[in-house]
């Protein structure tokens, strides 16, 4: 076992550092060498502070992070690839709890400067007393570690499957990607400046309704921004709809129940809206509780899927289904109005059902019949 990781260490760990060593030098003096010793505690903390106080901030921070260990990953994979015939035949001798252990330590420590850094953003939470932001943090250094080391052990055993939804690292190689993942897989890869976009409107959003204007905050109108925000993700469900049953044909034949297909619909909103969902967190607690916050998620995942199982409804043209949005969104607003919104999210999820199980089969009789 020893051997296993003395090997991955020599292979990957310190031709990791030796190969970034000047992109780490760089932020070592950026960040420490540039600044007065006698400021360096001052400073950081300040930096720290910030980076609590400012979502937008901790935003860019976690994306940052994010990319770093893409940029491990790539490395570690990328090593695996150019020694396939020797390390991958090797890897595969040994078990794969061993396996998944050695990638473990291997990513903890090419990625270790982001880990202590994020750790020192932690500590300095739940001494400030902020432990959910502590939580936040801990919690997505976990998130990081985990997606990346099992993304890793996969292309180790030769299985190159496309686990979380990242960009195609590697162009030369064809990834299959599981079912569930298949529309954020494509979401990510070919609509990333429209995901990006919507992002950027619903922090704005937030950000004008919650901390801006927190002391005139109204729940009716920040429901009806959440019912807008659902329209402005039309397009891209829209859009989706058509690559299911235009470019990825073949998933019809598959032997997958109707349930399944129904559940890749809703895994695909649950995951598309945790931006969403960490934007609200992350904001005042003291307009919001924490199952309001919840509850608003629930609702955009309701209306998201409620949206995708319309199309089924019908053979839609995008001017016809923006018709369609118009008079569902106009219908909703007067629905909430009058009942709470626990019980608008419980009709969506009804009526999604219902739409999407009557209406599957049928589209795909329709359009036969209107190719022929």
């Amino acid at each position: 076992m020893n051997l296993i990781y003395r090997l991955s260490f020599k292979l990957m760990v310190v031709q990791f550092y030796k190969r970034n060593a000047g992109l780490l030098f760089f932020f070592f003096i950026a960040f420490f060498g540039i600044i007065p010793p006698q400021y360096l505690v001052t400073t950081h903390l300040g930096l720290i502070h910030a980076q609590i106080d400012s979502p937008l901030l901790s935003l860019c921070v976690l994306v940052f992070w994010a990319s770093y260990s893409i940029r491990c990953t790539n490395f570690i994979c990328t090593t695996n690839n150019k020694y396939w015939d020797s390390t991958t035949s090797y890897f595969r001798s040994f078990s794969p709890k061993t396996i998944r252990i050695n990638l473990l330590l291997v990513f903890s420590v090419v990625y270790l400067p982001i880990t202590i850094y994020g750790i020192l953003v932690a500590s300095v939470a739940f001494f400030e007393e902020n432990s959910i932001y502590g939580s936040y943090v801990l919690t997505s250094l976990l998130i990081i570690t985990l997606c990346n080391t099992i993304y890793a052990y996969h292309f180790s055993q030769g299985r190159k499957t496309l686990v979380f939804p990242y960009r195609n690292i590697y162009p030369s190689i064809k990834i299959n990607f599981h079912f569930n993942w298949i529309l954020l897989s494509y979401y990510w890869r070919e609509r990333t400046k429209v995901v990006l976009l919507l992002k950027v409107i619903s922090y704005v959003g937030f950000n004008l309704f919650i901390i801006r204007n927190k002391d005139f905050f109204r729940e009716d109108y920040f429901v009806l921004f959440l019912l807008l925000l659902g329209s402005f993700n039309s397009l891209l469900i829209f859009s989706g709809q058509k690559f299911l049953e235009e470019r990825a044909q073949f998933l019809r034949n598959l032997p997958i129940s109707l349930f399944a297909r129904g559940m890749m619909n809703l895994i695909t909103a649950i995951v598309y809206f945790i931006p969403e969902l960490l934007f609200l967190i992350g904001m005042n607690h003291e307009i919001l509780t924490y199952e309001s916050k919840f509850l608003y998620y629930t609702f955009l995942i309701s209306h998201f899927v409620l949206q995708f199982a319309l199309l089924y409804s019908e053979n839609f043209s995008y001017w016809k289904y923006i018709k369609y949005l118009v008079v569902m969104l106009f219908g909703f607003q007067m629905m909430i109005a009058v009942v709470p919104i626990y019980i608008v999210i419980v009709i969506n999820l009804i009526l999604s059902a219902v739409i999407f199980h009557d209406s599957y089969l049928k589209y795909e009789h329709q359009t036969s019949l209107m190719k022929d």
